[in-house]
């Protein structure tokens, strides 16, 4: 008896309060923090944003000087001795750069300097080894180009100590503004770092690591800590050094790092530190080979007043990433995207506020559905359910294209889907016990008209 009553009451309600209890569970299931419920779906969904609208490169301030395959046929295999490294700085430098990044890592002293091999060859050509003391270690020669150079070292975070790590390098200033950033950045206790003379006679260091995801690279730290000391990206490094700041600025807020300055420029980041860089398609162009500036072949145009990059971009010699527009590109390009970005002013954004957007919206739309849809016929429910799906992507698309926002119509989409799917389920139950009932009156019907007309003929 109970449960008929239940059954009536539901045929009458049309099955909305049990939509209407969904509705309140997937509301607090897009409430989720971080990458939220479905966190493939969501970062799957930012990445097609990417591939189908990619960043417009409207300024070209980045130069890479590549170590590529026509440097390592004109002048030799890597690694090159350092007196070698020290040319190409110093043909850089000629052409009057912003700032020179070096994207390569020296930890330990070249055994090609004079000394070293002067020590192999003492036991066997004193004389000659006598010489090649008195010459000057490659190190040093390196150092004073970079002394002579607006440049930047790089490091690489590791999480583990291994061979010529260290927990303490040289930082340039870093300021924490609102309270003390290094609790929410990414944090590596050791890190491999140049050697110290290269250290003391460069103009800034950055931190060259980025965690990847699901072998993507989606977020780059702006800043994180190595040991006690906080390290900007060599992006934002470089641009310290190129407009002559002294110091670059992390404003924290209540949940995290709501930006990081330099200057007069401003980037929103997570409240990890972290951004969201706007990849724009391949672009050849940035890239210049190492062999071209060393022969004195390079336009000066390429170089001047530009921002330049050396790395090893070398079949074999690079660390390739695959960003999240499925491109294979040089680790070094996701450094020179972001200083085109930063020069353009295009910033990709996923405030935490947008969460509570998501979740209104859905509120929103799921009441319309589960007032609207027992009304509708099932063609019109279709089809108000292409163009709401349609309005959602949409939407999504154009709030990342025009405002640089990341709305994650994915999960809502799915949540209003599982929404209508309980109201359809609840409506076709129910008419499928009405249709059933009604056969059962009609059956009863005939039986009683065919005792009726038995009675009538005796």
């Amino acid at each position: 008896m109970v449960l008929r009553r239940f059954q009536q009451h539901l045929r009458a309600t049309q099955g909305r309060p049990l939509a209407s209890v969904l509705a309140l569970a997937l509301a607090a299931w897009l409430a989720l923090p971080g990458d939220g419920p479905l966190p493939w779906l969501r970062l799957n969904l930012f990445d097609l944003y990417q591939t189908a609208l990619p960043r417009p490169r409207l300024s070209g301030p980045v130069a890479v000087i590549g170590i590529d395959e026509a440097a390592l046929k004109r002048y030799g295999q890597w690694p090159w001795p350092r007196t070698q490294l020290a040319h190409l700085i110093d043909a850089v430098n000629a052409h009057h750069p912003l700032a020179i990044g070096l994207d390569i890592i020296m930890p330990e002293t070249d055994s090609s300097s004079p000394e070293a091999l002067a020590a192999r060859l003492r036991g066997t050509d004193a004389k000659l080894a006598e010489s090649l003391a008195a010459l000057p270690p490659n190190d040093d020669v390196l150092a004073a180009s970079i002394r002579r150079a607006p440049v930047v070292l790089g490091v690489a975070g590791f999480d583990v100590p291994a061979a010529s790590t260290t927990d303490v390098v040289r930082a340039w200033p870093v300021r924490s503004l609102g309270g003390e950033a290094r609790q929410f950045v990414r944090h590596y206790p050791q890190a491999l770092a140049s050697l110290p003379q290269m250290q003391a006679n460069a103009r800034g260091q950055a931190i060259l690591s980025a965690d990847l995801e699901t072998g993507l690279v989606r977020r780059v730290p702006l800043v994180a800590s190595v040991g006690e000391s906080l390290l900007p990206s060599l992006s934002l490094e470089l641009l310290r050094v190129a407009t002559g700041e002294r110091a670059v600025g992390v404003h924290v807020g209540e949940g995290g790092i709501d930006s990081v300055s330099v200057g007069d420029l401003t980037v929103p980041t997570q409240p990890g530190g972290r951004v969201w860089p706007h990849f724009s398609k391949s672009w050849p162009e940035r890239y210049v080979s190492a062999a071209e500036v060393l022969d004195g072949r390079v336009a000066p145009d390429r170089l001047e007043n530009r921002i330049a990059i050396v790395a090893l971009t070398g079949i074999g010699l690079n660390d390739y990433k695959t960003t999240a527009r499925g491109q294979v590109v040089p680790g070094v390009d996701v450094h020179a995207e972001l200083i085109e970005s930063f020069f353009d002013g295009r910033f990709v954004q996923r405030p935490p506020s947008i969460r509570w957007a998501e979740v209104g919206l859905f509120a929103l739309l799921a009441a319309l559905t589960i007032w609207l849809l027992p009304r509708f016929s099932l063609r019109a429910a279709a089809a108000a359910g292409l163009v709401l799906s349609a309005g959602l992507f949409g939407g999504g698309a154009a709030l990342f294209w025009y405002a640089g926002l990341l709305f994650d119509a994915a999960s809502v989409w799915v949540a209003l889907g599982f929404v209508g799917v309980t109201l359809l389920a609840s409506l076709l139950s129910a008419a499928k016990r009405d249709r059933r009932e009604s056969e059962r009156a009609l059956q009863r019907a005939r039986e009683s008209a065919a005792r009726t007309a038995g009675e009538l003929s005796a």
